[in-house]
């Protein structure tokens, strides 16, 4: 008799939802639609405007990023045809100038799943074969079998590479389907394939004693990071910085196994490094934050949640709104005066609030969100997809690691391959120029010269502000239990 009941209660409760939602959508239908108030406290860009009157994102990147780029020193097209994107959206002198690549790039990954059974350990024939294969190609141990599926992989993507080389020299990296509400765009991350495979490469040459060309894949590496980040926007940003953290790795590795590496090796490094004011950088990734709020609402409406059409009804100065408020608490952390620890501080705190908020990760809630009315709704929003954008902006702490851990492993490299020539250590890295350095190195984060004391195992390590935060932003990555 209960179960009976419950069931009812059960059908009940679903027709009324259901005939709330259905009279919810017919008042947001029947209303005027919102207009969104253009303004910096919703949009940050005030133009250009569509048809409908809402800011055109596109056509303000494309205005910004387009300006001074020619088919000669574009490197999009070059990359977009090595991982077999779509090229229409170029020049016709740009798709002509594009190589013809018979088989796009392939990534480890794809690769090393098809070969899986040549890289499972025998007591575990189910094995996770990606990090087999990604163990044998860093240590060389490689039988017979194994070192000929590999070169084959390394031999197929060799045109692609040479590619990318030249694409990794030139000084802009514009694709007019780039922009933020591009479908291919989404694809950049792709990007990161290319990087593994650079620095899978060098780690081969390294591993067989061809250090020059093992440099010169990373250097190609840091220069086509720079390129991805230059277009701009959070987006780029990440993919830039997830393509240059490959090069940690390895680098750290190669320095290990050939210590005191060349000054000649890290002076290329030092040279194919960004040399991009770090504030500029993440000046345009907080904008870029800023103005996504639109865009998000427009996309939702469109795409995500076709199903609720009411969402198109909402008021898109609420959802705005919101998203500025987490935008303005980001960029308050950022200009902090007290500092990087301050806003490293800032940063942590609005990562464990947005964890607290302890938002849904799927659609089918948001259902109860719109039947408590369109503004309501409007706010749930602006806080599950305002919070997104605090956890990408949270990136900047990985952002920030990289560029500090690839400025301490040159630094470092740097001092060893002195102290092996001169019989004594560097004091400063100023005693570094032009022993190794062609100008006088200053780490990316504080601008200042790095000082060397001797770890435990007697190797040369920097000190300094630079070492200090690098610790402070792993234990913010790995906070104590």
């Amino acid at each position: 008799m209960k179960l009976r009941i419950k069931w009812k209660q059960a059908i009940l409760v679903f027709i009324a939802l259901t005939v709330a939602f259905v009279a919810l959508e017919a008042i947001a239908w029947l209303r005027p639609k919102p207009r969104l108030e253009v303004g910096r406290d919703t949009t940050w860009l005030s133009g250009p405007l569509d048809a409908n009157g809402n800011v055109d994102y596109d056509a303000a990147w494309r205005a910004d990023r387009s300006a001074g780029v020619t088919s000669e020193n574009n490197a999009a097209p070059l990359v977009y045809a090595v991982l077999g994107f779509e090229l229409s959206t170029f020049t016709a002198e740009e798709r002509s100038s594009a190589p013809k690549i018979d088989q796009p790039i392939q990534a480890f990954d794809e690769w090393a799943q098809s070969h899986g059974d040549q890289f499972a350990k025998p007591a575990d024939p189910k094995g996770y074969s990606v990090d087999e294969a990604l163990q044998a190609l860093k240590s060389g141990d490689l039988h017979g079998q194994q070192e000929r599926a590999l070169a084959t992989w390394f031999a197929s993507i060799e045109p692609s590479l040479a590619v990318v080389q030249d694409a990794a020299g030139r000084e802009r990296f514009y694709a007019a389907d780039g922009a933020p509400r591009s479908e291919q765009s989404k694809s950049y991350w792709t990007f990161v394939e290319i990087a593994k495979a650079l620095a899978f490469r060098a780690h081969r040459r390294a591993n067989s004693g061809d250090l020059d060309a093992a440099c010169t894949d990373l250097c190609t590496l840091l220069r086509f990071a720079r390129l991805v980040r230059s277009m701009g926007g959070y987006l780029h940003c990440l993919v830039g910085t997830s393509c240059e953290s490959c090069l940690c790795e390895v680098f750290s590795s190669i320095s290990t196994e050939h210590a005191p590496l060349p000054g000649a090796f890290v002076r290329r490094l030092f040279e194919s490094r960004d040399t991009s004011p770090l504030d500029q950088t993440i000046d345009t990734w907080l904008a870029s934050d800023r103005i996504s709020g639109l865009h998000v609402f427009e996309y939702l409406c469109q795409h995500d949640f076709e199903a609720f059409r009411v969402l198109s009804r909402l008021d898109p100065n609420r959802f705005n709104h919101r998203m500025s408020e987490w935008a303005d608490r980001v960029a308050a952390a950022w200009t902090d005066s007290r500092g990087w620890a301050a806003r490293l501080q800032a940063y942590d705190a609005l990562a464990r609030e947005v964890k607290d908020l302890r938002l849904p990760h799927s659609v089918t809630p948001s259902v109860l969100f719109i039947l408590r009315g369109p503004a309501a709704t409007a706010d749930w929003l602006g806080d599950y997809f305002g919070s997104r954008r605090v956890i990408y902006t949270i990136h900047v702490k990985e952002f920030l690691e990289d560029f500090g851990n690839e400025d301490r492993l040159l630094v470092e490299s740097s001092a060893a391959a002195f102290a092996k020539q001169f019989g004594r250590d560097p004091e400063s890295s100023d005693e570094l120029t032009p022993f190794v350095f062609p100008t006088p190195f200053r780490d990316r984060l504080f601008g200042s010269a790095v000082s060397f004391r001797r770890d435990e195992k007697h190797a040369l390590v920097a000190t300094g502000p630079l070492v200090e935060m690098l610790a402070r932003i792993d234990d913010l990555r790995h906070p104590p239990k």
